[in-house]
């Protein structure tokens, strides 16, 4: 699973990502739990693995065990970013907007400018309609994609409607 077979056993941090050794030795000293999940170290041009590490410590040494989760995590990441996010676009969605105008609201000071717009796409139901769903969708896209090229950092779009048939 670390490609140590083709490059000879090395040392721990050349495998996962600083900062796991010290989650390790706290996973056994601990004695509450015996697993936890480990990021693999960055390789050029790879994303990083995920790794669900049992172990204990047995006769001063650290025994246990590595599964690869990483499929697992994921898809735990894609099913909380579709949480906030429109499937189509990408873009926040409904719960997503929401969240960021409840933080948003807490965290700015009394009499803190802030500026909310709502955008219509008047007669889209028309492109639907005479062009397809697909048509529409893919019109939506480059409409959502435009407008995300326009944004400053902290600016957000979301996609309150869909309800369109």
């Amino acid at each position: 699973m670390l490609g140590a077979e083709r490059q000879g056993l090395g040392h721990w941090s050349q495998y996962f990502e600083p900062g796991a050794w010290s989650q390790l030795e706290s996973l056994v000293t601990s004695g509450d739990a015996h697993e936890v999940q480990l990021r693999s170290a960055a390789k050029p041009g790879e994303e990083p693995a995920w790794f669900l590490v049992k172990a204990a410590l047995a006769n001063q040494r650290i025994e246990g065990s590595l599964q690869d989760v990483t499929a697992a995590v994921k898809a735990t990441e894609k099913l909380r970013f579709f949480a906030d996010h429109d499937p189509l676009t990408n873009i926040l969605n409904r719960r997503g907007i929401e969240k960021v105008l409840d933080r948003v609201t807490k965290s700015q000071g009394e009499g803190s400018p802030l500026a909310l717009a709502y955008l219509d796409l008047d007669r889209f139901k028309l492109i639907n309609d005479l062009y397809g769903h697909l048509a529409g969708d893919m019109v939506l896209k480059q409409v959502c994609d435009r407008m995300m090229a326009t944004l400053r950092t902290g600016e957000e779009i979301a996609r309150v409607g869909g309800d369109e048939s």
